[in-house]
């Protein structure tokens, strides 16, 4: 699978998440626009769709092992968080063993956590790969990570985001239904997530 360099969209709201919101901002992009290999980006109609449809409701991509990963994963639950992260952003590390306890935590009501690792279309060197491993395995994370496919890319909810990390809170037929810029903690989520949890259940 392809990916593709995101060309950061500079946003009036940026500035007043950045000073307000626990997370770091969208600069940390490679200066090379192509993707892996020198190819462009893919179909014309494929990224219409992503456009109107969002990044999840007819998601494919990948996962950090390479294993093909599409939008059947959200079916499952009434509500997954997707967590959008980078390895430049220290608030985004530090909330992982927090997700993972959510995550543990909250299975039995229909409520699961996912990593989207953010690489700004740049082909995922070994060496991030295996500092993403390490932070994994320090966090004892045990929740899936996926990387942010080419099509995926293609919304304007990934076009336009300005500050890491961004949550996406997606519902079983993979349609946002919230957001949330900026990290948070044990309590602070566990506050959102079951509000949100509230305004999914009747419909789940």
């Amino acid at each position: 699978m392809n990916f593709f360099t995101h060309k950061t969209t500079a946003l009036a709201l940026a500035a007043a998440l950045t000073l307000s919101l626990a997370g770091c901002g969208n600069q940390k992009a490679p200066a090379s626009s192509q993707t892996p290999g020198g190819s462009q980006s893919s179909s014309q109609s494929s990224s219409q769709s992503a456009a109107q449809s969002g990044p999840f409701a007819a998601m494919e991509t990948i996962d950090l092992d390479g294993s093909a990963v599409d939008s059947t994963v959200f079916a499952d639950n009434k509500l997954t968080l997707v967590n959008v992260w980078n390895l430049g952003c220290t608030p985004c590390i530090e909330e992982i063993p927090v997700l993972d306890q959510i995550n543990k935590e909250y299975a039995d009501k229909g409520v699961a956590i996912m990593g989207l690792y953010y690489n700004f279309g740049a082909e995922l060197s070994e060496d991030d790969r295996a500092e993403i491993e390490e932070i994994l395995s320090n966090a004892k994370a045990e929740y899936p990570h996926l990387l942010v496919s080419e099509d995926m890319m293609a919304s304007e909810e990934l076009k336009t985001m300005a500050v890491f990390p961004m949550t996406f809170f997606v519902d079983a037929q993979g349609s946002i239904v919230d957001s949330k810029a900026g990290s948070n903690d044990y309590e602070g989520w566990k506050s959102v997530i079951d509000e949100v949890l509230s305004q999914v259940e009747p419909n789940a």
